[in-house]
């Protein structure tokens, strides 16, 4: 019997050939398993909790899903259009906000999942297509996939933000019209989702500036150069025009065009704004790690260096990571002022303001590991200088990991917080960090394969983040409302004919928490909840006549139906209650009006009482 002797070398079939990985498969695999785990994850989350804002979002999704245009509470909405607009027709489609709630989940899974294909695309502008797969996977596994869970901006605004990372990057590369009026229509976009994207902007013009000076081609044609910037200066003097007259025509006030983000135009103690700013950019590092910060002056210094030799892609990359930057680390550092007091602070981080610049230093760790991990004295010593000034200005007592609102707010700090925890006071805690910090840098800067100290780190800080995040997403104390078996989240729907409008007598105490978010979560499941009338807040929206009647500025409510706390009984028929703060639902005829008011054991926090 004759063996068969196979050749040294072999061809493969050409089906094989087609079927192998490249990267672009490997992107599109990307987003596809990315939008299954984020979808897969967030349908665990059973409840909104970050109220009012979810809420806000869930409401004027509603009132343009009904042909109300964009309310809230019968009032103008004031945030990014994009993401109510975008879930309109889910709401629409599912036909009750149970139902659209859950498809509000899959579609920010699918949102930030996409995030990936601009990152990618910003990535390919200076790394090969392997490493910008990595950067564009990397850009997505961010512990602020949290914020898919939320009925809120995030998911759209990373997506459109990345875009218009990418467009102003190309515009910056080569400024023809078509590529500015491209980069203006990308920043527009991302202003829709979220108002404070105007940063990005004034980050856009700066881009373009820098980008012709850093250029000595460019420099040299002085003003002639600069010429060829009229789309973007054409669009600030137009900018400016509709920014200052139009308000003047419409009688309000230039800021307020921002709605709520009219903040970001007060004036402000630049002391306590710098310190923010400083504070902000010590929490990036740790979010990422650290080792992005500390190798930031060597890969900064070579694309400074390939700009000067003329590459415009360097030079354009370099401009918008520093002028990017520089205006959400600022917009972040302005709005945790007070928005009332210049000389007061909100004692909060934001990195949600803050995230969108990921890719970008992500981009910079990359590009690193593929020149080698290059560690020039001088500017290592620079980088770990910085790294190591930012982790001691980093706010440590500010931390709490179960404080939701703070950990929602800025993700990056749930494993410093936890640390804090382990460590048994925020003394120990910070040391355990900053020793860690320490022996990172050593590791990174003057060990062998540095490359993989970098990655592994940044992996390991960015899965335990999302670990301690996501695990206060899973069971947060909003799920008590209906946690009880039997609780129908759409009681109120349930319990009225179609097209009903119910009127909710809101009356739950500040620190009784149970209670306040019975009443939010019924208003956010059911869309017969129209008016929303506070009875026992600091500033009431009405107070009780002598009578029991309920009276507004403008004269008794008029109410076919309301939904009052348990133990106040309303003069009418009751239709039944839901929520564990067991809040009842009437029907009524006339002006509302309470009969009596008791107390029982179960609704202990409620504040509404009669008068004597």
């Amino acid at each position: 019997m004759q063996r068969r002797v196979l050749p040294e070398t072999t061809t493969l079939p050409a089906t094989m050939t087609r079927r192998r990985l490249t990267p672009g498969r490997a992107l599109f695999a990307t987003v596809a398993l990315g939008f299954v785990a984020f979808a897969a994850v967030a349908s665990l989350v059973q409840t909104p909790r970050i109220f009012f804002d979810e809420l806000i979002y869930m409401e004027a999704a509603a009132s343009l899903a009904n042909g109300e245009g964009l309310e809230v509470r019968g009032e103008p909405y004031e945030f990014g259009v994009l993401y109510p607009a975008l879930a309109a027709p889910l709401l629409a489609l599912a036909g009750d906000r149970e139902t659209a709630y859950a498809l509000l989940r899959l579609a920010n899974a699918l949102l930030f999942a996409l995030t990936a294909v601009p990152v990618y695309l910003l990535a390919r502008r200076l790394l090969e297509p392997w490493p910008s797969v990595a950067v564009a996977a990397l850009s997505i596994l961010v512990p602020s996939t949290v914020y898919v869970t939320v009925v809120m901006t995030e998911s759209v605004a990373y997506l459109t933000a990345t875009w218009a990372l990418l467009a102003i990057v190309l515009a910056a590369e080569r400024p023809t019209p078509a590529r500015q009026l491209g980069a203006l229509g990308a920043v527009g976009v991302a202003i829709l989702a979220r108002p404070q994207f105007l940063s990005l902007y004034a980050a856009m013009l700066l881009t373009l500036v820098l980008a012709q000076l850093l250029l000595p081609e460019r420099r040299a044609r002085g003003w002639r150069g600069l010429r060829r910037l009229w789309p973007a200066g054409a669009s600030l003097a137009l900018g400016l025009v509709l920014f200052v007259l139009g308000p003047l025509v419409r009688g309000s006030r230039p800021g307020d065009i921002l709605g709520q983000y009219e903040v970001l135009l007060r004036s402000y103690d630049l002391a306590i704004v710098g310190k923010w700013l400083v504070q902000h950019a010590s929490a990036l590092e740790l979010y990422l790690a650290v080792v992005p910060v500390a190798v930031a002056p060597i890969v900064l210094s070579a694309f400074f260096a390939r700009a000067k030799e003329g590459s415009e892609r360097h030079a354009a990359f370099l401009a918008a990571f520093a002028t990017v930057n520089a205006a959400a680390l600022s917009v972040a550092a302005i709005v945790v002022t007070s928005q009332d007091d210049p000389g007061l602070e909100i004692d909060r981080l934001h990195d949600r303001y803050v995230f969108y610049v990921v890719p970008l230093w992500l981009i910079v760790l990359a590009w690193w590991i593929a020149a080698g991990a290059p560690r020039p004295r001088s500017l290592a010593r620079l980088g770990a200088v910085l790294a190591i000034a930012l982790a001691l200005l980093f706010p440590y007592g500010q931390l709490e990991l179960q404080n939701g609102v703070k950990l929602f707010s800025a993700v990056g700090t749930a494993f410093p917080a936890a640390l804090e925890e382990i460590a048994g006071s925020t003394l120990a805690g910070a040391v355990v960090t900053l020793v860690a910090v320490g022996l990172l840098l050593l590791a990174v800067l003057r060990k062998q394969r540095p490359a993989k100290v970098a990655f592994g780190a940044l992996m390991a800080v960015f899965l335990v983040n999302s670990i301690l995040v996501w695990g206060r997403a899973f069971n947060p104390p909003e799920a008590a409302v209906f946690a009880t078996p039997g609780l129908d989240r759409l009681w109120v729907d349930e319990r009225v004919p179609e097209g009903a409008t119910v009127t909710m007598l809101e009356s739950s105490c500040e620190d009784a928490f149970l209670e306040r978010d019975s009443y939010f979560l019924t208003e956010f499941f059911n869309d017969s909840i129209g008016d929303v009338v506070a009875l026992a807040a600091e500033k009431p929206a009405a107070r009780i006549g002598a009578d029991g009647t309920v009276l507004l500025p403008s004269g008794p409510l008029e109410a076919r139906y309301v939904v009052a706390q348990p133990g106040a009984r309303v003069d009418g028929s009751e239709l039944g209650s839901g929520t564990a703060a067991s809040l009842v639902l009437w029907e009524v005829s006339g002006p509302v009006r309470f009969e009596s008011v008791s107390r029982p054991e179960a609704g202990e926090g409620f504040c509404l009482e009669l008068p004597a």
